[in-house]
């Protein structure tokens, strides 16, 4: 299934992020998520699901929806492909990623590379889940959504109230690996993050290794798979 993370309180990525996604996505499973609750108007074969976090929780606090996508790709029985509303994927992105099978030894795939550029070899390039931060494009198989939804007390009492923090706290805990997509097939073109306090967006939260201009199905060609291991 494809969850599309959106805000209330700022959605203005969210229609081109949406038509980005049907330019080639194959799941017909198709949900934006939330966060408040407010259903934004949506493309034809998309569904909303609000799901706002607690009372108490603070305002940048997003880990409470983003778990809520974990819990519906489990209530599915489906692989995640979960997006944050202010990305923008290469030609033939959600289709690539869709079809996309996360190896055994890693947790999940990141699609977004917030670190290196251009010249990183292409390859699925792993790092341990003590590393990991940024949640804009992953791709979460089943058995690890499973694994979160259980570790839902784990995320309320997190040290840290991001969902990338929280992920990487549990992930860390169970020695898990991350695998980053090398190049990337999607770009942050949000300038501010609500989760930051409105801060502008600067450094990794632009991606200098993404695949501009070809079509992700050139991944598929020998000189990508041979670094697929």
């Amino acid at each position: 299934m494809i969850v599309v993370l959106t805000d209330q309180r700022r959605s203005e990525h969210l229609a081109a992020t949406l038509i980005d996604v049907d330019s080639s996505a194959i799941d017909q499973n198709r949900v934006v998520l939330v966060d408040g609750t407010e259903p934004p108007p949506v493309r034809p074969g998309w569904r909303v699901v609000c799901a706002p976090k607690p009372a108490h929780a603070p305002a940048t606090e997003n880990r409470w929806t983003t778990w809520r996508a974990f819990e519906l790709a489990c209530e599915a029985q489906e692989d995640l492909l979960f997006i944050e509303d202010d990305v923008k994927g290469c030609p033939g992105a959600a289709k690539y990623a869709g079809e996309f099978t996360v190896p055994p030894d890693c947790a999940f795939v990141m699609f977004y590379a917030p670190w290196g550029d251009a010249t990183m070899p292409w390859c699925l390039f792993r790092i341990h889940a003590a590393q990991f931060s940024f949640c804009q494009a992953l791709k979460v198989p089943l058995r690890t959504c499973q694994i979160l939804c259980d570790a839902h007390a784990e995320m309320k009492t997190c040290s840290t109230p991001g969902s990338d923090e929280c992920i990487r706290e549990i992930g860390a805990a169970r020695d898990w690996m991350v695998g980053v997509h090398y190049p990337g097939i999607y770009q942050h073109v949000g300038v501010q993050s609500l989760v930051s306090g409105d801060r502008n967006l600067l450094g990794n939260r632009s991606s200098r290794a993404w695949l501009t201009g070809d079509d992700a199905a050139i991944l598929l060609r020998p000189m990508w798979r041979a670094g697929y291991r």
